[in-house]
């Protein structure tokens, strides 16, 4: 299969009109600029309509930049979670 054939299956079952279920991922990030990234990564598919949930860590505080990146995702109403132990009752509450 080409590379642009399978971009474009990627497309199309991310497709509002696709009637299958949605798909769930789960995010875990950890307080850096890797945590930007991974914050940016869900909110991207937060707004192709992917059940999203993002896992950050307690640790450390986050950075500047994660910071800003995470002010961006809450506005696609993804799920965000820092509790292992509500992490599961946040996941299945979709």
């Amino acid at each position: 299969m080409s590379k642009l054939t399978q971009a474009s299956l990627l497309f199309f079952r991310f497709d509002p009109k696709n009637s299958h279920q949605r798909p769930v991922v789960v995010i875990l990030c950890g307080t850096g600029f890797q945590a930007a990234i991974g914050i940016n990564c869900a909110r991207h598919l937060a707004n192709r309509l992917v059940k999203v949930v993002l896992f950050l860590s307690k640790s450390f505080p986050l950075s500047v930049d994660a910071e800003s990146e995470l002010q961006l995702y809450q506005l696609t109403n993804g799920k965000v979670t820092s509790e292992s132990a509500g992490f599961f009752t946040v996941f299945f509450k979709f």
